[in-house]
Formats: C-alpha cells, sequence, structure tokens
C-alpha cells in the first residue's frame, strides 16, 4: 500500500499492490509520475530488503525511515539473541 502522509488530518491511499515483494513495491511506485517520485523527500517503510530496494530505485531523493514498530522489534529480537549468547544456563542441583 502507497499512501500519502503529508497531511495528516487526510491520509491519501495512492496504489495498492498483491504481495510483499520487490515487484509489489515498484507496482505501487510506478503508478507515481516521474515528477511525483522525484519530489518525495522521506518514504517509511518495514525493513523489508524488497521494499527497500524498490524505493531506492524508484525514489531517488527520498531517504527511509523505518517505522518505530519494526525498529522495536529488531532491538528487542537482538537484545534476546545477546541474551541467550551471553548468560550460561548454570548446573546447580
Amino acid at each position: 500500500m502507497l499512501t500519502d502522509l503529508t497531511n495528516a488530518e487526510r491520509l491519501e491511499i495512492l496504489a495498492l499492490s498483491k504481495g510483499r515483494d520487490e515487484a509489489a513495491g515498484q507496482a505501487c511506485l510506478t503508478r507515481l509520475s516521474a515528477e511525483q517520485r522525484s519530489a518525495v523527500r522521506w518514504h517509511h517503510t518495514d525493513m523489508s530488503l524488497a521494499y527497500l530496494k524498490a524505493c531506492g530505485v524508484h525514489l531517488p531523493n527520498s531517504q527511509s525511515v523505518i517505522d518505530r514498530f519494526h525498529v522495536a522489534k529488531k532491538l528487542g529480537e537482538v537484545a534476546d539473541d545477546l541474551r541467550k549468547k551471553t548468560i550460561e544456563p548454570t548446573s546447580e542441583v
């Protein structure tokens, strides 16, 4: 789903595409004109490499902003992995 979030009081859906791959991202982005794509300054995505790649190709003047939910989720996963690796279980009986 490609949305315009420039006006918080009036969110606008610009394009929809089936799937969660790079082709789906490209299908949404190519619905915008070249002029519209070059005017985009920031885009918000999850951490999908497919979406990041599609945005990198089609939004040349745009900076990627990863949404808070996915940043917090990834931070929790990394912290949990580190905790599991650094804390040795004790074998006290």
